[in-house]
This record gives structure tokens, sequence and C-alpha cells, in this order.
């Protein structure tokens, strides 16, 4: 359940300055849409040159997009204003913590990728599988997921993944769908449109 702050919406965030951040939200999404469109090109076209380069370029954009969305939904910060205002936002435009939009887990991933490469080699295991744009299922049989506890050096990871067929980007063991955040960012854009307009009905009013 998304509890309000106990802080009010701060003074500054005016009608005009609630715009501000809908365009940045909606422009995010934008971007996102743009991405998930050119992923979807490199899943159908097979003998596409640098296909995985491709995909993997368009899977963070998409990731990037939606990471700087719901940074604007959920502010990442103590700032007490920061928070309200993140909220109001939500409430405004009836988003909560059910989209997908609030887990951050795969995007952290990525961003924060040489920290997982170092817990990775700090627990003595050595086994990779990196940036492999294929079913999961037809991967080369191999120890790629964590040893049991107290063992070390006999397992591994598939780090980075791209599943076209079920539609999912993997980091570690966190994974997302492609077309479910596609979703995620639909709805809060067709919000964002409807609130935008309807501040500049009451502006004009």
């Amino acid at each position: 359940m998304d509890i309000p702050p106990a802080d009010p919406i701060p003074a500054w965030f005016t009608p005009f300055a609630e715009q501000v951040y809908l365009r940045e939200l909606l422009q995010q999404a934008e971007y996102l849409q743009v991405a998930y469109l050119n992923l979807v090109e490199v899943f159908n076209d097979r003998e596409l040159d640098s296909r995985v380069n491709m995909a993997f370029s368009q899977a963070l954009a998409m990731v990037g997009a939606a990471a700087s969305m719901s940074k604007i939904l959920w502010p990442p910060t103590r700032n007490v204003d920061s928070r309200a205002r993140g909220h109001a936002i939500r409430t405004r435009l009836g988003i909560d913590e059910t989209s997908l939009l609030h887990d951050r887990a795969v995007r952290n991933d990525f961003e924060h990728f040489d920290e997982r490469l170092d817990e990775f080699f700090q627990s003595g295991r050595t086994n990779i599988f990196d940036r492999a744009l294929t079913p999961v299922e037809m991967l080369p049989l191999g120890p790629y997921f964590d040893p049991p506890p107290g063992s070390s050096g006999d397992g591994g990871a598939i780090f980075r993944l791209i599943d076209p067929v079920a539609g999912t980007i993997a980091v570690l063991g966190h994974s997302i769908g492609i077309d479910e955040l596609h979703a995620a960012s639909g709805d809060v854009y067709r919000a964002a449109v409807k609130r935008f307009e309807e501040i500049d009905r009451t502006l004009r009013s």
C-alpha cells in the first residue's frame, strides 16, 4: 500500500511545476517506446548486423528510461519535500507500488554492474555466461547458478541474458518482462497526458 507521507506537499509544487514533472515522465515514456520497438525489431530480424549489441543497447535504453520514470514517481531520497512531491504525482496519476516501474532490481543491476562483478569474484566463483540473446533453455549446459552455502568456486552466474521467446531481460538473479515494462510505462503515459490536460483546463478557467 502506498502510505501517504506525514509531510505536506511543498508550496513550490505548483500546477506549473507539476506539468514540468509530467512532461519529463512523458518524454521518458516516449524514449522507452522507441527502445521497445527497436528491440522487437531485433527479435524479428535474425539477419540483423550486430544483433546482440543492438539488443542490449535497446534493452539498456528501456530500463534507463524506466528508471528515470521511477525516480520521479518514487524519489530515492530522504528529502521530505521530494518524497511528498513524488507521492502527490503518484496519487494524481493513480499509480502505486503494484506498478512494475516501482521494481528497480534489474535497472540497479545494469547501473551497478561493476559492483555485481565485485561481489561475484569475491565469492570465489568463476563460471560466467554473459550477454546472451537466446532462450534460456538454449544455453549450453553448465553450473551457472550460485553454489550451495559454504562451497566455493563450483558455481557461476548468467550475468546478462535477453530471452526473445520469454520476452525477458535478466541480470544475475533478477529478470523483468519486456512487454510488461512497456505496458507499465504506457499506463503512466496515458495517466500523465490526462492529468496534464486537466491542469491546462484549470489554468485557463
